[in-house]
């Protein structure tokens, strides 16, 4: 039986990158919402989409996961879990293919979140709405 480490916290992997900013929006609310219901919830949860998503907004600073690559892979190898966060792109995401790659070398814990198949409400909406914990948990080698 697998027990969270009291101390650390759980990366949150989840597609990005791509030509319309719209898709990239959706991504972003996506990875936040997962990320507030898991620390609402008392976890600590890390994404780099969440982090990042504003200063790349901001500053214009690129997108894709070779300018970020050096950034979150550091954070990666200091979480005790990788959280594959399931939504559209999540499969042909190179970013994601890497990481996980990167984490079952350094016997870092795989976990696949399947969020509902549901547009997600903006951040600024009152209405709550929580994703179900459906995970699929998987075995390092």
């Amino acid at each position: 039986m697998y027990t969270r480490p009291q101390y650390g916290f759980a990366y949150v992997a989840s597609p990005y990158s791509s030509p319309d900013p719209h898709t990239r929006e959706m991504r972003y609310t996506y990875a936040a919402k997962y990320t507030a219901e898991r620390i609402a919830a008392g976890e600590c949860v890390y994404s780099p989409i969440v982090h990042n998503h504003h200063l790349a907004k901001t500053f214009s600073l690129r997108g894709d996961f070779e300018f970020w690559r050096n950034f979150d892979l550091s954070m990666l190898a200091c979480a005790y879990e990788l959280r594959i966060l399931r939504i559209d792109g999540w499969g042909k995401s190179v970013g994601i293919a890497e990481e996980r790659q990167f984490a079952v070398d350094r016997g870092i814990r795989v976990v696949y979140v399947c969020p509902p198949p549901v547009r997600p409400s903006p951040p600024s909406s009152s209405s709550p709405s929580s994703f179900p914990r459906h995970e699929k948990r998987t075995q390092n080698r």
